[in-house]
């Protein structure tokens, strides 16, 4: 059992955790130890799927001290002319980067990746089970506190019907793998909800990953038209509200019928109807 002492504990090494880290070097002399169950740091960007990318600019993202992306404006596709969005693989590499050459260089950060903090200051390797305790001096900093993570990390908190197939976003690019099990429609899970002040269901509005989600099959369905007499509507930046809002709407037995909201943007209709 190993012994190490240190001013500030962190777990988690996610974008909450390096910006803490990154704020603390320059604002202090304080030292500190990084834990993160993650072989890299990054957080939930290790178990995002392939074609995600960031869903602001990437200059609002990341540590104060190194800069994400190179601030230029998109020149082509559906964010020509607004700042860059970052795709995942560079978000990786932007906090892989940071965390190898600019938090060690200080001599004030020790991360201690595929570790597990179980309280306390108690550190457990989830590779060898080892033990180290670690006097904090000051403080232990919960920098998973929001708990964010990706649609590959969940267990399914419904039932599933025989014959629907299940997958999270990651499974998306990999259908062409399997032809004959490749999907012809599909169903997306993971709209949001937005509520009024009493409770009352206002919007209707598709999560960052079910946007990304359904811009991904809207492609994998434009590759085979002749295939796919389906119709998809790909929404972005776009909210939607019940046209009446009838008293218990969720467990009302009701049709509902949504229309959009006053001053929403309807980026894309990709319209594979053959009626």
């Amino acid at each position: 059992m190993l012994d190490l002492e240190t001013d500030y504990l962190t777990v988690g090494a996610g974008a909450v955790g390096l910006a803490f880290a990154d704020t603390l070097l320059a604002e202090s002399d304080a030292d500190m130890i990084i834990v993160d169950r993650h072989g890299k740091p990054g957080g939930h960007w290790n178990d995002a799927y392939a074609f995600v990318t960031l869903h602001q600019p990437s200059a609002y993202c990341g540590v104060n001290s190194v800069p994400l992306g190179s601030g230029e404006k998109d020149r082509f596709g559906p964010n020509e002319g607004l700042y860059e969005l970052a795709p995942g693989p560079e978000v990786s590499a932007y906090f892989d980067r940071v965390m190898r050459q600019h938090l060690p260089a200080s001599g004030r950060v020790r991360y201690l990746s595929m570790c597990e903090h179980k309280g306390a200051g108690r550190v457990v390797s989830l590779l060898s089970d080892a033990t180290q305790n670690v006097r904090v001096r000051r403080k232990i900093v919960d920098a998973t506190y929001f708990g964010t993570t990706a649609p590959s990390t969940h267990t399914p908190r419904f039932a599933i019907a025989p014959g629907a197939r299940l997958v999270a976003p990651n499974a998306l690019p990999d259908l062409w793998k399997r032809p004959d099990a490749q999907a012809r429609r599909f169903v997306l899970l993971g709209a949001e909800k937005k509520r009024d002040g009493r409770g009352n269901l206002a919007a209707q509005q598709l999560r960052p990953t079910g946007r990304d989600s359904m811009g991904h099959a809207a492609r994998l369905m434009a590759s085979e038209p002749a295939q796919n007499p389906t119709r998809l509507g790909l929404l972005r930046r776009d909210d939607w509200r019940p046209a009446e809002a009838p008293a218990g709407l969720c467990g009302s037995s009701r049709p509902h019928r949504f229309i959009r909201a006053p001053g929403s943007r309807r980026d894309h209709v990709a319209d594979r109807s053959h009626h």
